[in-house]
């Protein structure tokens, strides 16, 4: 018997295997007609409150066009999937996307991997290494 599913959380870094990993999420979840969430953990640094052009952003800004992103990829990568929501939390990805994962009430977690190097922790990504220790419920890495 297939499993069945309520709810996906599919983080991205927007990386090519983060985009596998949405690919993947959508074949998940819609047999179940489960909803997925897209979640981008806005991992407050210099870098990432910058636009691709380098321009400064204040934080809501910065929110707004991490959202916009998201809205993006669930019309190209997920066709318009209808059951689709998306989450931009401030902080320590891992530790962002487990809070989701619990207070969502998550299923299961699909996560893309760096595959750099044949190190555990390098080979799935430091974040996706900690989802895959830490999660209360199954997590998919891809690479």
């Amino acid at each position: 018997m297939a499993a069945t599913f309520k709810r996906v959380l599919c983080p991205t870094d927007y990386s090519e295997a983060a985009q596998r990993a949405i690919e993947y999420a959508l074949r998940v979840a819609q047999p179940s007609d489960a909803e997925i969430v897209l979640a981008h953990v806005l991992h407050v640094a210099e870098g990432d409150m910058a636009d691709e052009r380098g321009r400064w952003l204040k934080l809501d800004e910065a929110l707004a066009l991490q959202a916009k992103k998201l809205g993006e990829i669930q019309q190209s990568l997920l066709g318009g999937y209808p059951k689709c929501s998306v989450e931009v939390p401030i902080g320590s990805p891992a530790e962002k996307i487990l809070e989701i994962a619990a207070a969502r009430d998550v299923d299961l977690i699909v996560t893309g991997t760096r595959g750099r190097s044949e190190i555990v922790g390098l080979l799935l990504g430091s974040v996706a290494d900690k989802l895959v220790r830490h999660a209360i419920c199954p997590v998919m890495v891809v690479r």
